[in-house]
This record gives structure tokens, C-alpha cells and sequence, in this order.
């Protein structure tokens, strides 16, 4: 029966969260109580919320150099996302490591995805599992924070949506150039 809970919730993983919302807003604290609202005894661990504004490249660079420390059926909700309010999609991705990723296909999964072996993925369209109101401005909110809580609870990822069976959007770095005397490229990431 499609969204049927299975298992024990969460499965003992937590949820981890990577963002670009920065630390003075209310932004996490609000994905953090849409997730409280549907799975309230979910672990929740936050990477990052210093993800520099919009930038697909940086967040790419943290979640792919933190995902393989956790847990095996850890959820990742991830949302970097200059796109929001476009024709990009909303997506959930299990794997072959059995982490599961949750966020926008703007490229910003991509490294991760191709460590840990994509072996399905869905769009997030089913109405069931999101917020009644859909806000254009704050999908990580509305519907990526549900998909994770509804992931951790059980729900099967096919219930959440229509699979995606034409790949998912790569990440596109800028590449260095040779020149006679010189190399140029850019910058994509300072660490603190």
C-alpha cells in the first residue's frame, strides 16, 4: 500500500541538514518544526547553515565531503536553491550505501549522488506528503522538510512522487584555463 509506514521509524538514522539560509534567520527553525510536526522524535544534525548565499558549488563541496561520516540510512535534506519557484525539480534520491538525499535537482546532489550510488529517485509531487499550503518562496519548509519526515517515518519513496527515470541534473563547475603564462580559474569554496 503506497505510503504505508515500515520498519522502525527512522530506522535509529537521523535526519542532517545543509543549507544556505544562514544562522540569524528563522528559516531552520522552521524546516526543523515542519520536520517536529510529522516525525517529533527525529534526530536532526546540522551541518551547515553557512553554505555562502545560492551557491550550488559550495554546497555541493560540503555534503559531498560529509555525507559518508553518518549513519548508513541517514536522510539528508539539503537546500541550496536559487531555483526555487522555477521549473526545477523537487526531488528524493535513495542509495546504494542506503543514504537517502532530499532536496532540489539543481546539480547541488550530484557529487554526493555519484559517491554513493543513485539507485532510485522520485519528484516530490504527491500533495499527501508536503504542507497543505505551498509557499513559491520556501520549498526546504513546505516540501523538502516533509519528505524527510515522512522518509524518516517509514514512508516509502515511490509514495512521494512520480519516478524520475531521465537522470538527474550534474553539477556544472567552471573549468581552469591554460594560458602561456598563466592559469586562470575560480575560486569555488573557503573553508573557515
Amino acid at each position: 500500500m503506497p505510503g504505508r509506514t515500515i520498519g522502525r521509524r527512522g530506522g535509529g538514522a537521523p535526519i542532517a541538514i545543509l543549507t544556505d539560509f544562514g544562522y540569524r534567520d528563522h528559516y531552520v527553525g522552521a524546516m526543523k518544526g515542519a520536520i517536529a510536526s510529522i516525525a517529533p522524535g527525529a534526530q536532526l544534525i546540522d551541518i551547515t547553515h553557512g553554505v555562502p548565499p545560492q551557491s550550488i558549488a559550495a554546497g555541493a563541496i560540503a555534503l559531498a565531503q560529509s555525507w559518508r561520516y553518518f549513519p548508513a540510512r541517514t536522510i539528508f535534506l539539503v537546500v541550496v536553491d536559487p531555483g526555487v519557484g522555477t521549473a526545477r525539480r523537487a526531488i528524493a534520491v535513495e542509495t546504494r550505501t542506503g543514504a537517502r538525499f532530499v532536496g532540489p535537482d539543481n546539480g547541488v546532489l550530484a557529487p554526493a549522488l555519484e559517491d554513493a550510488g543513485p539507485a532510485r529517485a522520485v519528484e516530490l509531487n504527491a500533495v499527501r506528503y508536503r504542507r497543505a499550503q505551498v509557499s513559491a518562496t520556501f520549498h526546504g519548509r513546505d516540501i523538502f522538510a516533509p519528505a524527510a519526515a515522512h522518509l524518516w517515518r517509514g514512508v516509502r519513496l515511490e509514495a512521494l512522487g512520480k519516478v524520475i527515470r531521465d537522470g538527474l541534473t550534474p553539477l556544472n563547475l567552471p573549468q581552469a584555463r591554460e594560458g602561456v603564462d598563466e592559469l586562470r580559474g575560480e575560486i569555488l569554496y573557503v573553508d573557515g
